[in-house]
């Protein structure tokens, strides 16, 4: 082990020391949008998205990092593919025995988190969060048949389709605890009627930050994309309204935000 390492020494210490910090860079933006979905950022909030780009930060790193030093090299004397068949785990455990059942066994406990995240703390339905577990390792695999899509010249890991398996039964488990802790120990309701009139620093901080723009305009564009193929088109009014209120919570005049209903008319248009 100590002489696999070796090869790989320089880029892989280099990774673990940025990767704590890069994680924080990483956290802001899950931050912005867990303030916006829940109006209000609790330490507990801060605490699992910081936690949830650590591990995402951190199964890259093991799962397509480190490469070889010399591409050259190493590309002329290994020539690696994929393992396609389903059930190729088993004769694995006939031929290495304890060492197979032990690699079948971390491939399911590495998706775990991810499946009990996407539960707990982003709150996606179950088979969406196991889609994305899938979704998530069949990505990885391409990447090691591709050498990180063609980053490097070669594969330098095996693309094995056994993985993928067992990683969306790692992800399925770590859904179900997911689900479970949502029963045991259920956030507190919010109350969706209240609106800050008066949003405070961290609000304004958050509203403006280039993190809420994009996460905003990609959500604008994702509203109107499914209007127009559902055939419903927002009114003028709630469109800027979804654009411009929830963004802020300051920026709209009163009556545009807080004080017109939907579909109240106008004073202008009112008879009488």
């Amino acid at each position: 082990m100590t002489g696999f390492l070796s090869t790989f020494s320089k880029p892989f210490q280099l990774a673990v020391l940025l990767w704590p910090f890069v994680s924080v860079l990483l956290t802001v933006p899950a931050a912005v949008y867990l303030y916006r979905r829940d109006n209000r950022l609790r330490p507990v909030s801060v605490l699992g998205a910081y936690t949830f780009t650590l591990y995402v930060l951190g199964l890259g790193c093991f799962t397509l990092y480190p490469w070889p030093q010399d591409p050259a090299a190493y590309c002329a004397t290994h020539h690696l593919g994929a393992q396609l068949n389903p059930l190729q785990f088993i004769g694995d455990i006939r031929t290495d025995g304890v060492t197979a059942i032990l690699q079948l066994g971390m491939n399911i406990v590495l998706f775990v988190p991810m499946g009990f995240f996407l539960a707990r703390f982003f709150r996606l339905p179950s088979w969406v969060a196991v889609a994305v577990c899938c979704a998530t390792s069949v990505c990885i695999e391409v990447a090691q048949l591709t050498g990180i899509f063609h980053l490097y010249p070669c594969a330098y890991r095996i693309c094995d389709v056994d993985d993928v398996i067992a990683n969306t039964l790692g992800g399925a488990v770590g859904v179900a605890l997911g689900l479970w802790c949502n029963r045991a120990f259920p956030t507190p309701r919010i109350d969706k009627t209240e609106v800050t009139m008066h949003p405070g620093f961290l609000r304004r901080c958050v509203s403006r930050s280039p993190w809420t723009w994009a996460l905003s305009r990609c959500a604008r564009c994702c509203r109107l994309c499914c209007g127009r193929i559902s055939g419903m088109e927002q009114s003028p009014l709630k469109a800027a309204r979804s654009l411009c209120c929830p963004a802020c919570g300051s920026c709209c005049s009163k009556a545009l935000c807080h004080g017109v209903p939907m579909d109240a008319p106008s004073a202008a248009s009112s008879p009488g």
